[in-house]
């Protein structure tokens, strides 16, 4: 989602986490659909998936929670520079970068989506007869595909209006462009003011009025940008206690039931006012949990591995391909095994598949798709004579 770039190691250990969570929260959702629905007769593990669905460790597939962590990150990484230099070119750069940086893998992702439809490469349809996901998963790559429908997908529904009818993931695109832009144009229109925190509160005060919960979460990232930076010029770290118990509340709020069925979950002993707020605790539970790692860089080592930063850098890939993985790989395995070794094995093994084949294609995907974006990003920027667009941005300022 936001750019895999960061430098910044957990930040990237962080998104690849987020990531691959998503993805299995996709994989539950078509294979024990009672992990989100929390609707017992569709068990497939005599209750347990329910169970453990309607408990507080379904933060850990529950994949609108991990949206908003994207988001508040994305607002997070991509004011950060910013915020350090005060660099108002960094903020330019970024609004003309960023529609490229984003619709080409988009683009490319829409394109092989619509290939293994017309080649029949999925067979979601009938698995999903099998695992119950009808309502959902049986839907996808389900209609006739003409042309037309593609290229407004390709140069206008996905990019501004998140339609997401060749890959579920996809709606999450236009919030992640609008979000994005209202970053650079937020810092650059504050940026000879001394009073940005409280522009930054109204604008909060705006989006949650107006119903925009999704960006909030850029509001947040910006408030953690600034937080940062009070850190690094003498702010004293938070306790250690406080930040474990900071994170345990950010993955209670996350683990609140997306479909809003509070039903058997602990949140049904809260009263009716904080029930009014619950559309509200997954950005909370995201915005905290993005905190404790900026407020205690301890917590940073973790995230900060090897393996969890070479997850983050193939983020955005495995984020855009990971359903078309499932819809084809892991149906046509789960199909195979299902028939010989019974409905358990074949999960097992479609998300085994999946898996094996979803990382070596991010890996792909990044390098000859996702870093060209950036490339060419640059180089359109660059074409635009940079300099003369940053000397106008100074003035009107100014005036």
């Amino acid at each position: 989602m936001s750019d895999p770039r960061s430098s910044v190691p957990y930040l990237d250990g962080i998104r690849g986490v987020a990531a691959f969570l998503v993805y299995l929260h996709h994989f539950l959702l078509v294979f024990y659909t009672s992990t989100y629905t929390g609707v017992a007769t569709s068990s497939k593990l005599n209750s347990l998936d329910t169970i453990y669905g309607l408990s507080p460790l379904s933060v850990l597939t529950n994949g609108n929670f991990w949206v908003h962590v994207f988001f508040t990150l994305s607002g997070f990484v991509l004011s950060r520079k910013y915020i350090r230099t005060n660099d108002a070119t960094l903020l330019v750069s970024g609004m003309h970068r960023r529609f490229i940086r984003l619709f080409i893998p988009v683009a490319v992702s829409l394109l092989l989506a619509y290939a293994m439809m017309t080649a029949h490469a999925f067979s979601n349809v009938k698995v999903a007869s099998i695992t119950g996901s009808e309502w959902w998963f049986g839907h996808m790559w389900h209609f006739d595909a003409p042309i037309p429908k593609l290229l407004n997908c390709l140069f206008y529904s996905t990019m501004f209006q998140g339609d997401s009818i060749y890959n579920t993931v996809l709606w999450t695109i236009s919030f992640e462009l609008y979000g994005s832009l209202f970053v650079f144009a937020f810092l650059l229109f504050t940026h000879s003011v001394g009073y940005r925190p409280f522009l930054l509160f109204v604008v909060f005060i705006y989006f949650y009025y107006s119903n925009q919960s999704a960006y909030v979460s850029f509001v947040s990232g910006i408030y953690l940008a600034m937080l940062e930076q009070k850190r690094i010029t003498g702010a004293t770290p938070i306790r250690r206690d406080v930040a474990l118990t900071i994170l345990a509340l950010a993955l209670l709020l996350g683990s609140f039931p997306s479909n809003g069925n509070k039903v058997g979950t602990i949140f049904k002993h809260l009263g009716l006012t904080l029930l009014d707020f619950a559309p509200w605790y997954h950005i909370v539970g995201a915005y905290l949990f993005v905190y404790i790692f900026v407020a205690r860089p301890s917590f940073q080592k973790i995230p900060g591995k090897y393996v969890f930063r070479q997850l983050g850098r193939i983020s955005f890939s495995l984020y855009l391909l990971h359903v078309p993985i499932i819809g084809s790989v892991g149906c046509a395995t789960f199909l195979a095994v299902y028939k010989i070794a019974g409905y358990h094995i074949g999960a097992l093994a479609a998300f085994i598949c999946s898996t094996a084949i979803l990382i070596p294609l991010s890996i792909v995907f990044t390098k000859y798709v996702d870093d060209k974006a950036v490339a060419l990003s640059k180089r359109f920027y660059e074409m635009l004579k940079p300099g003369d667009l940053t000397r106008i941005s100074g003035n009107a300022l100014q005036d």
